[in-house]
């Protein structure tokens, strides 16, 4: 089992790039009911590295300065969003076991497809998300029906 202490160090010591590329500052660790969470914020970005049960890693991107215009939007992205959003030859990150590995695998793919993101730079990935609210907002609201008997009189 991967303690919060041996969590704490691996994050600070593989997701250093964040701090010397990115200019941004680490905060403390953060802990309660067997989540134990590092984030990593500068003026537009924060990035949160998360450990739940000691047993799976998880890596978000928020964009500071985003503002909702639909309360199905989100400011936030996981890593697998955005691998995916970094093109079709990324390959889909597998599931992060919390361990050395996983954190060093998860700074890594942040790094590797990232950028962008890390720059501030959310364009492609609120445009894939956009496209899911409308999508959603479709599915959800069908046109109007034409409410006339077959037969075209009205009752």
């Amino acid at each position: 089992m991967f303690t919060q202490e041996e969590f704490a160090a691996e994050v600070a010591r593989q997701f250093q790039f964040l701090e010397s590329e990115y200019g941004m500052r680490r905060e403390p660790m953060h802990a309660e009911r067997g989540r134990a969470w590092i984030g990593f914020a500068n003026a537009g970005v924060k990035v949160v590295v998360e450990v739940e049960d000691g047993t799976y890693i998880s890596v978000t991107v928020q964009n500071l300065r985003h503002i909702k215009r639909d309360t199905l939007e989100r400011s936030e992205f996981d890593l697998d969003e955005i691998v995916a959003a970094s093109g079709p030859r990324q390959p889909r990150r597998q599931d992060l076991r919390a361990n050395r590995e996983g954190v060093a695998k998860a700074a890594e793919a942040l790094r590797a497809v990232g950028a962008p993101v890390l720059r501030g730079e959310f364009d492609t990935l609120h445009a894939r998300q956009l496209k899911a609210v409308e999508t959603l907002r479709r599915h959800d609201n069908p046109p109007l029906q034409n409410n006339e008997p077959e037969n075209g009189k009205r009752r």
